[in-house]
């Protein structure tokens, strides 16, 4: 069924319907001006179905559709309930309803009132929409044995796919409840819809429509005997998502299998196009359009996993190792390192009176950068860090964007954070593998890989491609493809690509479980602590790129461990990339992309390290920088090169702070 077919084949049922009484009154009446002692004569609003959200295949993310409810007429159950009082009547009545309609609710008496003593000849509501289930089993009753029972026709909301995009479409919510007063001069037919959430909230204007306007007659029994529609509602307008609804349930099926709440984010490098946002566990928002209630959403709220919470878009979480990549930018672009520079990766280092570890507790060697980013050195970027000083770091993270919400139609979106200066050793060190106070949202890290994806620009992100006129499908507003400069040498972006490339296709890398064959896969993983809620957690990560045209994935993937649970990047999240990746590459058709057929970019060489747990005769030639180490391996920062390093006096003591801000395997 087409998108417009979609929208508007349950228009007629909603104008047309003689109100969806048990008992069918279709008599021809004219409509008078004024009411009468026989007839009572109203006027009211037809909310207008919302628009539809589709993904960019036009598969409907969110949808409109008529529902049904339970009303009751009072007038014909006062008559027949003789000395009852109302409201115990109508107790009695839904009591008896909810036999075979559960979704029957019990009003309260004050309400019941309000309604007979304010508007009698209007209907009753008693019931949340009925599922089909139970209107098949009403539908076995003849109308003599619910006499005052009507069913009412109304507009609803649908989301087909349920949690798969929940943080992104969002939900909509009643815009005020049932009204029981004095009947006024601008009232609904029934409660209409308003967004209260993600896209349904944000393009709110745009879905709303414009409410169409009914007149209704009733008898003395509050029987409904004729409707005249004045003006038909018009439908909300089409918003088109960036989204691939294909990429977005593989996504969602992908962290379901891995047991983590975590995200994935997948981004078209050229256009920043948003291609899959997930984060898990999701909700179903099918669940807040028909009223939910206070203890349903305080449930649904204390679940594990907090299923609201939208870790893709709202989550900050220490960067971890993924953050390398851009700290050896900054140091190869200021002219701290070249290529050649080496620095040694002992297990672990003193600075500033800390201990601060490698991942590793055997010594790796000395080597450099691309190499360094491969294994995911900490002592190595410790020194790098060191060297380069605090304005290329920090100019680093500002140029890919980092403590800058990302420009996109959705509420809560992290900025992350960025510290303002890095005054100390320790606190370089931390930044130098993505700790300390440095964070980032799955989102952020996601589009931060197009800069190295591009090599020349970031990709700004667009989450919505356009908006449509929901009956013509004419595009009235389309939102432009964005990018930033990085102002960076290519050469040295090509640098740091090559030791990317490392992780993933080199022996000794960190990420080769999300490998491929065609394309390839650049990469870095990553493991951060991450205090939450009182709990030392651990957040696993992989990010980077894929290189391919049409589109040219980045992403990045995060997964949160238990409390005291083992986490890393390259055993977590690099399996979880990596099987997304190659779903979507093994269906190029499905997924709409295109498998390169040879390699879009030459394939680095490697140097073997010199020294350490990975010697070789032959190491890549270059200056080394200066370290000297203990007689354990590890390495104490000398004074002429860092003056705010100092070597570790004895005897040893306590670990602090610092020391335990990082650790695991990444």
């Amino acid at each position: 069924m087409s998108l417009r077919n979609l929208l508007l084949s349950f228009i007629p049922a909603i104008l047309l319907a003689g109100g969806g009484t048990l008992a069918v009154h279709a008599d021809e009446f004219t409509v008078p001006v004024d009411s009468t002692d026989e007839y009572r004569h109203f006027l009211a609003k037809i909310p207008a179905p919302r628009g539809l959200i589709v993904d960019r295949t036009g598969k409907p993310l969110a949808y409109s559709k008529t529902g049904k409810r339970l009303t009751v007429r009072l007038l014909t159950l006062a008559d027949r309930s003789g000395e009852t009082e109302l409201a115990e009547a109508v107790e009695d009545l839904c009591e008896e309803l909810r036999t075979v309609c559960p979704s029957v609710s019990t009003p309260d008496p004050e309400s019941i009132e309000r309604h007979f003593e304010h508007r009698p000849y209007l209907p009753f509501p008693v019931s949340r929409l009925l599922p089909d289930a139970e209107l098949k089993a009403l539908s076995g009753f003849g109308e003599d044995h619910f006499p005052a029972v009507e069913i009412q026709t109304v507009i609803t909301r649908v989301y087909p796919r349920e949690q798969l995009a929940s943080h992104l479409v969002g939900f909509v919510g009643r815009k005020a409840p049932d009204q029981h007063g004095p009947y006024g001069r601008n009232e609904y037919r029934w409660p209409p819809l308003q967004g209260r959430y993600g896209l349904e909230k944000s393009f709110d204007d745009e879905l709303r429509g414009t409410d169409g306007l009914v007149s209704l007659l009733y008898d003395r029994e509050g029987k409904e005997v004729n409707r005249e529609i004045l003006k038909a509602p018009v439908p909300g307008k089409t918003i088109v998502t960036s989204v691939n609804l294909d990429m977005q349930e593989l996504a969602m099926a992908q962290l379901e299998e891995s047991e983590h709440n975590g995200a994935f984010v997948a981004v078209d490098a050229e256009t920043g196009d948003i291609l899959a946002l997930a984060s898990y566990p999701g909700f179903d928002p099918n669940e807040f359009v028909s009223s939910l209630s206070l203890a349903r959403y305080v449930e649904l709220g204390n679940q594990d996993g907090s299923p609201f919470f939208d870790r893709a878009v709202s989550g900050a979480y220490p960067p971890g190792s993924t953050f390398k990549p851009f700290v050896a930018l900054a140091a190869l672009s200021s002219g701290a390192i070249s290529e050649h520079t080496k620095f040694s990766g002992p297990p672990s280092m003193w600075i500033n009176e800390h201990e601060f570890k490698n991942w590793n507790d055997k010594h790796e060697g000395s080597f450099g950068v691309r190499y360094a980013l491969l294994r995911s050195c900490n002592t190595w970027f410790y020194q790098a860090a060191m060297q380069t000083k605090q304005d290329p770091l920090l100019l680093a993270a500002h140029r890919f964007r980092f403590g800058t919400a990302p420009d996109i139609p959705l509420g809560k979106v992290s900025a992350g954070h960025v510290d303002e200066s890095l005054p100390s050793n320790g606190r370089l060190a931390n930044a130098a593998i993505g700790q300390g106070r440095l964070m980032a949202s799955p989102l952020q890290m996601a589009l931060a890989m197009t800069g190295f994806a591009n090599r020349d620009r970031i990709a700004l992100p667009r989450l919505v491609l356009q908006i449509q006129d929901p009956l013509s499908g004419e595009i009235e507003q389309a939102f432009p493809e964005r990018s930033e400069p990085l102002g960076y040498d290519e050469e040295a972006v090509d640098i740091v690509r090559e030791g990317m490339w490392g992780v993933v296709n080199y022996a000794r890398g960190t990420g080769q479980r999300a490998k491929l064959e065609k394309p390839r896969v650049f990469g870095k993983t990553g493991t951060a602590q991450w205090p939450s809620r009182g709990k030392d957690l651990r957040a696993a990560w992989f990010s980077g790129f894929v290189d391919a045209n049409s589109p040219k994935i980045a992403f990045a993937a995060v997964t949160e461990g238990a409390e005291d649970e083992t986490m890393s990047g390259g055993r977590n999240s690099a399996p979880l990339a990596g099987e997304f990746l190659r779903s979507v590459y093994e269906e190029p058709d499905e997924f709409y992309v295109s498998v390169p057929d040879e390699p879009l970019t030459p394939e680095p060489s490697f140097a073997a390290p010199r020294g350490g747990q990975y010697a070789a005769s032959q190491s890549e030639p270059g200056s080394q920088a200066r370290s000297r180490s203990s007689r354990d391996g590890r390495t104490i920062v000398g004074r002429d090169r860092h003056p705010r390093a100092e070597p570790r006096p004895q005897p040893r003591r306590k670990r602090g702070f610092f020391a335990r801000l990082f650790g695991g395997s990444n």
